[in-house]
């Protein structure tokens, strides 16, 4: 019997995204599936219309991996790859797996031998570090800042410290409503001749890339308050 593989299932950035950003081929594999797992069903149905699934939504079978969903392993599901069925893994925005609750259900896929298959499409993280000018051949993606203030600074000493003595880029992401405060955070706490480019909205209408030094975001005032964020920094 042909054994089942796991699709990892790239989408748009955003709701305002472009459905141009994921390759035909990526559609194609996903379209012909009928259980994915997602981290919230609403954006996940949303983003299989967009892509003209073949399967009525009423029979599309939905496995929960966010918030609800993460007290629990999902090797019940995987193992009807077993039986031959294919299953997806949808993010819920870019790529799955990134950043993202995904990669426990990767993870245990390659435990029980689960072939894993990546699709192509869209990452905010490569993008922005595409997008900075800084070394693409040695970068580090740091996730999100800690959030108390003294671990945060601590934090942003030592990404500091691997920018001096490797040259290694530092990738960061941050939930929208704190994004003002990093900035000024590393305005403040970086040496002033490190390069902050802050990557906001990366593939919606209102995409804006900027590179400055740490002085020179000293004061700066964000128009949009909860902007869509990477922040990469390096030399």
């Amino acid at each position: 019997m042909k054994t089942g593989k796991l699709y990892l299932i790239p989408v748009k950035l955003g709701l305002e995204g472009r459905i141009s950003d994921i390759p035909q081929h990526t559609i194609d594999v996903a379209i012909e599936l009928k259980s994915f797992f997602v981290e919230r069903e609403k954006s996940a149905r949303a983003a299989l219309k967009e892509f003209g699934l073949k399967t009525s939504q009423s029979d599309i079978e939905l496995f929960d991996i966010g918030k609800h969903g993460q007290q629990q392993g999902f090797d019940e599901q995987l193992m009807r790859c077993f039986s031959g069925e294919d299953l997806g893994l949808l993010s819920e925005a870019g790529a799955p797996a990134v950043a993202d609750p995904g990669s426990r259900v990767v993870s245990e896929a390659q435990a029980m031998g689960v072939e894993v298959v990546p699709l192509v499409g869209p990452s905010s993280i490569l993008m922005a570090l595409m997008a900075s000018g800084m070394n693409g051949q040695n970068f580090a993606f740091q996730g999100y800042v800690p959030i108390q203030k003294n671990e945060r600074r601590s934090f942003l000493k030592r990404l500091q410290s691997f920018i001096e003595r490797d040259d290694q880029t530092q990738i960061l992401i941050e939930t929208p409503y704190r994004v003002q405060n990093l900035l000024e955070e590393l305005s403040s706490h970086l040496s002033p001749k490190i390069q902050v480019c802050l990557a906001m909205n990366l593939g919606l209408p209102n995409e804006k890339i900027e590179k400055r030094s740490a002085a020179d975001w000293k004061g700066e005032k964000l128009r949009e308050k909860k902007p869509l964020a990477v922040f990469v920094i390096g030399h």
